[in-house]
């Protein structure tokens, strides 16, 4: 067994019980500020992810601005609280 600092649990990929996807992980896991983008190729689902950012924002409270890449390569989030 490992200790472990406050700053390295922080920065820890977590995830909660049960099977998750990345994608879902990243999402959850992002600060206030951060911007990322999932590239089409990386999303294999029938729904777009932005569903994923809908569902984290009901359950965990936190708020995400999402768009749609214009040229068609993904989806953009960015965590706004």
């Amino acid at each position: 067994m490992k200790d472990l600092t406050e700053e390295e649990f922080k920065g820890m990929p977590l995830r909660g019980r049960g099977n998750s996807s990345q994608v879902y992980r990243n999402i959850l896991n992002m600060q206030v500020g951060k911007i990322s983008m999932v590239e089409k190729h990386e999303w294999k689902n029938k729904y777009p992810p932005t569903r994923l950012a809908r569902q984290i924002e009901k359950r965990y409270g936190y708020k995400y601005e999402t768009t749609t890449h214009a040229g068609g390569l993904g989806w953009v989030f960015r965590r706004v609280g």
